[in-house]
């Protein structure tokens, strides 16, 4: 699973909005044609010659961001590669930003030292988002700041990194194998596609924008969705090149209270924040099925965000924010089972679902059955 997927900048929910960051990679079944290879970066900032590689030792201790951050930051290309950024300080008064890689599910990492990246509060790396493009390609941006606009992009999984501006140069009519489309957070969305070089260019499929703030979701299978805010649900099978449009399952406008969640791509949920309904999909939007929600909506209506998590086997696990039992429902399945094991819901991060451990750490799953541990401490 990722496989593939698109990540989104922006949103009204910071997990609703974290858990769809999704970056479209190879290995989905969708049609797709062979792409030219990567352009060459902007001739105006050279790649330094290249130097003698470090060991790729990371240092110790290597602290994670917090929980939030380090979702934001960590990604799974595949069941195997994965990267995540991490913070290590010498001494209280000089931190550094560093890249951990994996290529072995997580068992063990490599790192190097981002250049000439600033530590924000906390010791959190001051970055906005991490695109992961391929099993060796990364870039970070940082947005509306001192450094404003500015992306920092690896080609060999951190071993050297350039700084240039982040904006748009040209357009493009689909999203390549290795690149990460991003919806902008505010309406009318525009879909930005970053490339394998970290150029970025401007979606014309969609051109325009669209009425939507939930971004974008993107399944296994290679679908992209977009959920907009006047009641429609666009998807593409072919990368976006081209998009098909059909109505919320519901005649009533529900006006951005709606998020769409999907893992495998095949199905796919939309989940009422304020009226606690969900509904599933296993065409691709075609059609819908009313699912009845396992427990009551609270007088109080408290939200569902970080309550709801899509599963690798196309089901769906939704967490009762007044009882804290979480629910279960299978893929073809139209009733929820309540877990008698108590679980943590996660975020799905690439080919993965990362939750936080008991203890303040993260812990990541290819199958949310098996649980792996990020083996960086929190900082303290």
């Amino acid at each position: 699973m990722w496989t593939e997927g698109v990540r989104v900048i922006g949103g009204r929910r910071a997990l609703a909005t974290i858990a769809a960051l999704l970056v479209v990679l190879a290995g989905g079944a969708c049609d797709v044609h062979k792409t030219s290879p990567p352009l060459p970066p902007p001739s105006d900032f050279p790649r330094p010659a290249p130097t003698q590689a470090p060991d790729g030792k990371l240092p110790s201790p290597a602290y994670l961001h917090g929980s939030l951050l380090a979702v934001r930051t960590t990604y799974f290309v595949d069941s195997d590669h994965g990267f995540t950024l991490v913070a290590h300080c010498a001494e209280e008064s000089r931190c550094e930003t560093w890249l951990a890689s994996t290529s072995d599910g997580g068992e063990t990492w490599r790192g190097y030292q981002v250049a000439d990246m600033p530590l924000g509060k906390g010791f959190a790396p001051s970055v906005d988002s991490m695109l992961v493009l391929s099993h060796t390609n990364v870039v970070t941006d940082k947005i509306n700041s001192n450094i404003h606009n500015t992306r920092w992009y690896t080609d060999d999984s951190g071993i050297h990194w350039q700084r240039f501006p982040r904006h748009v140069s040209g357009t493009i009519d689909r999203i390549p194998l290795t690149a990460s489309a991003t919806a902008t957070g505010n309406p009318p969305s525009i879909v930005h596609v970053t490339l394998a070089d970290g150029t970025m260019k401007e979606l014309t499929t969609i051109r325009g924008g669209i009425p939507s703030n939930n971004g974008l979701a993107v399944g296994a299978d290679g679908s992209i969705w977009i959920a907009d805010l006047l009641g429609d649900i666009h998807v593409s099978q072919d990368r976006g090149r081209t998009w098909a449009a059909t109505s919320w399952p519901s005649l009533e406008r529900y006006k951005g209270s709606l998020d769409l969640w999907t893992f495998t791509g095949t199905e796919a949920y939309l989940v009422d924040q304020f009226r606690y309904s969900v509904w599933r999909t296993n065409d691709h939007s075609q059609s819908w099925t009313s699912i009845p929600m396992p427990f009551a909506r609270p007088s109080k209506m408290p939200s569902l965000s970080g309550a709801v998590q899509p599963t690798p086997d196309g089901g769906l696990l939704i967490k009762d924010p007044q009882t804290q039992h979480v629910y279960a429902v299978g893929p073809h399945s139209t009733k929820f089972e309540r877990l008698r094991t108590p679980v943590a819901i996660g975020v799905r991060v690439g080919a993965r679902i990362i939750r936080p451990t008991t203890d303040g750490g993260l812990e990541h799953s290819a199958d949310g059955i098996n649980w792996t541990r990020l083996p960086f401490q929190t900082y303290p």
